[in-house]
């Protein structure tokens, strides 16, 4: 999912719009099939809600991992989740970009390429990625190889077993809908902040064919 995409759903847009001239709410982004805000309450800056229809793949996504008990550091957390007439009101951890610049420099990227990936891929991207290398483009580099090892053989790519076993939850539910597809962009990889220290998770990984239609 694309952040500031058009909406489809009628429904969720219809949201979208009360939230964002709602004074207690803050509205970080939207997408194809969800947007998402934050309260604009000191007690709940670490979190944040997401809107989507049931039919949403994260919704899918994220069942599993709760149905699960899912724990891989990886992947995002959940802190609840209900459902109203087909409108999925799921209550996420706030996580940081991939590219802000603020958080991660893009020497930290490049020593953790070496721990999330088999050298064949991290020794040319640690060359390939110097002083001159920005946030963004950073982002993009880390991103395609994920897209790859889940749309591909994740065992070549990825040398971090726990990486790898976030990759494997990703293509299960994968599996479980003809209609998803992967969908790992920039915008879809974040850093969780735990004790000062970024930590990569792949937030948002799965999409439907309907999205592109």
């Amino acid at each position: 999912m694309k952040l500031f995409e058009l909406l489809y759903s009628d429904r969720v847009e219809a949201l979208h719009k009360a939230a964002k001239t709602d004074p207690t709410k803050h509205v970080k982004g939207a997408g194809t099939m969800a947007f998402v805000y934050q309260h604009n309450d000191d007690h709940q800056l670490d979190r944040v809600e997401r809107i989507s229809l049931s039919a949403d793949p994260h919704t899918a996504f994220m069942q599993f991992i709760i149905d699960n008990n899912v724990k891989n550091p990886y992947l995002p957390r959940c802190f609840g989740k209900s459902d109203s007439n087909g409108i999925v009101q799921s209550t996420m951890e706030r996580l940081v970009p991939f590219a802000n610049p603020n958080v991660a420099t893009v020497e930290l990227v490049r020593n953790l390429c070496g721990k999330w990936f088999q050298y064949h891929i991290s020794h040319p991207l640690e060359t390939q990625m110097d002083e001159n290398t920005t946030q963004f483009e950073c982002a993009e580099y880390i991103s395609n190889i994920i897209h790859d090892a889940i749309t591909s053989d994740p065992d070549d790519l990825i040398q971090d077993p726990v990486l790898l076993e976030a990759i494997k939850i990703i293509r299960i539910v994968m599996k479980s809908s003809r209609s998803f597809v992967a969908d790992i962009t920039s915008e879809n990889i974040m850093w969780r902040i735990a004790g000062g220290v970024p930590h990569l998770v792949i937030t948002d990984p799965i999409n439907t064919t309907g999205a592109y239609a």
